[in-house]
C-alpha cells in the first residue's frame, strides 16, 4: 500500500509539474505574442508616420513649385509690362512707325530736290530763300 501510495503521489507530482510547464509554456507563448503585436503595432505607427511625413513633403514641393511657377509667371508679367510702357502699345509703335517711314520719306524727297535745285543753278543756291528749298545749302 505504501508504494502505491508513493506511485499515486508521483503520479500527481507529476500531474502538477506537467500542469506547471503547461501554463508557463501558456504564459510564455502570451507574452509572445503580445510582444508581437506590440512590435507590429508600433511598426505600423511608424509607416503610418513616415506617409504622412511624405505626404507633407510632397505637399510642400507641389506648394514650392506651384510657388515658383506664380513668381515666374509674375516675372514674365512685369517685363512685358515693362517693355510695353518703354514701347509702347502696339497702336503707338505702328504710328511711330508710320512717322518714321514718312520722315525718311521726306528726308529723301528734300535730297532729290536739292540735287535737282544744284542742277539747275549749277550748284549755285536758289533765287529766292522762300522757294521750295528749304533744304538749302544741301
Amino acid at each position: 500500500q505504501r508504494a502505491q501510495e508513493l506511485i499515486r503521489s508521483f503520479e500527481q507530482s507529476k500531474k502538477r509539474q506537467s500542469a506547471q510547464a503547461q501554463r508557463a509554456r501558456s504564459f510564455s507563448q502570451e507574452r509572445t505574442q503580445e510582444l508581437s503585436f506590440a512590435a507590429a503595432e508600433r511598426n505600423a505607427v511608424c509607416h503610418a508616420r513616415r506617409r504622412q511625413m511624405e505626404c507633407e513633403q510632397a505637399r510642400r514641393r507641389a506648394e514650392m513649385t506651384e510657388r515658383t511657377e506664380r513668381m515666374q509667371q509674375e516675372a514674365a508679367f512685369r517685363r512685358q509690362e515693362e517693355h510695353t510702357a518703354r514701347v509702347g502699345s502696339a497702336e503707338r509703335q505702328a504710328v511711330r512707325d508710320a512717322a518714321r517711314r514718312q520722315a525718311y520719306r521726306l528726308d529723301r524727297i528734300r535730297e532729290l530736290e536739292c540735287e535737282d535745285a544744284r542742277r539747275e543753278h549749277g550748284g549755285q543756291p536758289p533765287p529766292s530763300p522762300g522757294c521750295a528749298w528749304r533744304a538749302w545749302p544741301c
